[in-house]
């Protein structure tokens, strides 16, 4: 698995805890999974129940979606200086998940078209796919983006020219915490040309 498939399934994975309700997640096409997979959210994850009326592309138009360029010397002093990291897990984040060792420009960005997401990472202008999968709105203001290995949901909150998210999805340890708090919490998405 590559650092930005990491990054990705890190900040992804938090939904695949123990829960009540069953849904079904299939893949619009062979590239995102092989068959369908089953997850279940967990009860206080704040994840609605899905519905098959819940579409709002209103919330957020398709298109492709960044963060403003963030300095790498930043991210490593918010890694070092979070308490509930390990040492190794400190190390992890920079060397392999977030994969920004060496580095000086670090930005997220997400792609919305037709159902379909893409995250992806630039580091230093070197652009690389983190994940991919589906996604959908549930209610007014929740995205739902499901990839082959789990489910996650977000709160979104639209800007004049984008949107900020925040995680409604629990994670699996203190190391995939950072990565959700990083990748997509701590700046808003602005639409790009």
């Amino acid at each position: 698995m590559t650092s930005p498939a990491r990054v990705a399934a890190a900040a992804l994975v938090g939904v695949l805890a123990i829960g009540a309700t069953m849904f079904v997640i299939r893949p619009v096409s062979p590239d995102v999974g092989t068959k369908p997979i089953a997850t279940s959210p967990a009860p206080s994850s704040g994840i609605p129940a899905p519905s098959e009326s819940a579409s709002n592309s209103a919330l957020i138009p398709d298109g492709l979606y960044a963060t403003d360029p963030v300095a790498v010397a930043d991210i490593v002093a918010s890694i070092d200086a979070d308490a509930a990291l390990t040492a190794a897990q400190r190390t992890d984040l920079i060397n392999n998940v977030i994969a920004i060792k060496g580095a000086s420009t670090y930005s997220a960005s997400i792609e919305l078209r037709s159902g379909r997401f893409t995250q992806r990472q630039t580091v230093d202008g070197r652009v690389d796919v983190g994940s991919g999968g589906t996604y959908s709105f549930m209610g007014g203001n929740t995205l739902i983006l499901r990839e082959a290995c789990c489910v996650n949901g977000f709160l979104v909150t639209p800007r004049p020219n984008g949107f900020s998210l925040k995680s409604l999805s629990a994670s699996a340890n203190e190391e995939d915490s950072f990565v959700v708090r990083f990748l997509f919490e701590s700046r808003p998405f602005n639409r790009m040309p």
